[in-house]
């Protein structure tokens, strides 16, 4: 079956590919996804499925098997990423390659009806939007993507780009925490205007700002234990329109991240404390806003090992390897929302090569370069179709069935 399964995504290679492209042109961000949400319903209806509406701009649909078992979910984002050219420019794109994984599991939902008849159980899919602003799953959630029944397992899957991994090698997520908690702030400094030549009669938040953002950077040398994985970024500061005026408040945007759920509470603590008391000494006033987060993402030991093996079987152990935090050198790559799942349901990540540094593919994900080589879209179609397709089979298994 698993050999049918790549033999039929390499079929499919030119109809996923079109997927890829189509989706790519349309590269909608956030919940606004209109055009992407109404193509993959259409090709949903295409192939035969029901497509659902699932909260804000999500789709769901059901592979009803030919026998009775368990249900296994496979998920796939569809937003796009707001990006700079460099020149001051934005635009919409898809640089962290989500078209590719609608396309991969638009394939793999084809392959899977077709062969419906010979799986017990049933495969949900799940196309979800707003990934990146990390609402997207928690949504779907809200409108009960995990429920009626709820599934005993789910993958998701992501490319990679700029990596020294040969083109179309598979990583798959160790046991554990595989993707960090993120959550997103504001910090809104308040102090006082006035002109710049007469900066005793108000509060410079400008210098307050550059005070807090010289403390949080010391949180991670200074309160955290040596090897703990955390990270804190300021990524924006905005104050003041005039060279010679003192504004009335600055505006701080960044994220925090860690892999242990104390640690995210701690850093969240203190980054309120050093942020309100840093202003109140200096006669200005903080203000944190927690804007959108997720929890850590976990990878269930077990079917992280069962989907190994079948995915060795099929591309062999040369190209498949098991991704680990400790491998990846601590910080795995970038959060995902696809974490309010595995914290429910036993979950796991599968990440395919789509663009290796070893042949010019030098751009990392989220850069406006990136590039990505269509050829690897069987290869994630077949794994998403494997994986479902063998823990079926495996539950029904060892149910006795």
């Amino acid at each position: 079956m698993d050999n049918y399964i790549k033999k039929r995504a390499f079929e499919l290679s030119k109809e996923i590919e079109k997927h890829a492209i189509r989706i790519q042109e349309y590269a909608e961000v956030g919940f606004e996804l209109e055009k992407t949400s109404k193509y993959v319903k259409d090709e949903l209806c295409r192939i035969g499925l029901k497509p659902e509406s699932c909260g804000r701009c999500g789709i769901s649909a059901c592979i009803e098997g030919g026998g009775e078992g368990e249900v296994f979910l496979l998920r796939a984002d569809m937003d796009a990423l707001r990006v700079s050219d460099g020149e001051g420019k934005e635009k919409n794109m898809h640089a962290c390659g989500h078209h590719l994984h609608t396309a991969m599991l638009l394939g793999a939902a084809e392959i899977l009806f077709e062969m419906r008849k010979n799986i017990n159980g049933s495969v949900r899919l799940m196309f979800q939007g707003a990934e990146e602003i990390l609402s997207g799953a928690s949504d779907m959630i809200s409108c009960g993507i995990l429920d009626s029944p709820k599934p005993s397992g789910a993958m998701m899957l992501h490319v990679m780009s700029g990596v020294k991994l040969p083109l179309g090698s598979v990583l798959v997520s160790g046991g554990g925490v595989n993707a960090p908690a993120a959550d997103f702030f504001d910090i809104k400094i308040i102090g006082k205007g006035t002109h710049g030549a007469l900066a005793h009669l108000g509060t410079d938040p400008i210098s307050v700002a550059a005070y807090t953002l010289t403390a949080l950077h010391e949180m991670s040398s200074r309160e955290l234990e040596v090897g703990t994985v955390a990270a804190l970024t300021v990524g924006t500061i905005h104050g003041g329109e005039s060279a010679n005026a003192i504004p009335d408040s600055v505006v701080m945007s960044g994220s925090l991240r860690a892999m242990e759920v104390s640690v995210r509470e701690k850093l969240k603590q203190r980054l309120g404390d050093i942020c309100k008391n840093i202003a109140r000494a200096f006669g200005a006033r903080a203000e944190i806003d927690f804007k959108y987060g997720c929890p850590p993402l976990l990878s269930d030991s077990g079917l992280s090992e069962s989907t190994y093996d079948s995915l060795c079987k099929v591309f062999g152990k040369e190209k498949v390897k098991i991704s680990s935090r400790e491998s990846a050198g601590g910080m795995n790559g970038g959060s995902d929302d696809f974490s309010y799942i595995s914290q429910r349901i036993p979950s796991v990540l599968v990440s395919v090569c789509a663009g290796s540094s070893l042949d010019g593919h030098i751009y990392p994900l989220h850069n406006p370069n990136v590039t990505f080589d269509l050829s690897v879209l069987p290869i994630g179609t077949a794994a998403y179709a494997i994986t479902a397709a063998e823990f079926l089979k495996r539950c029904n298994y060892s149910s006795g069935e």
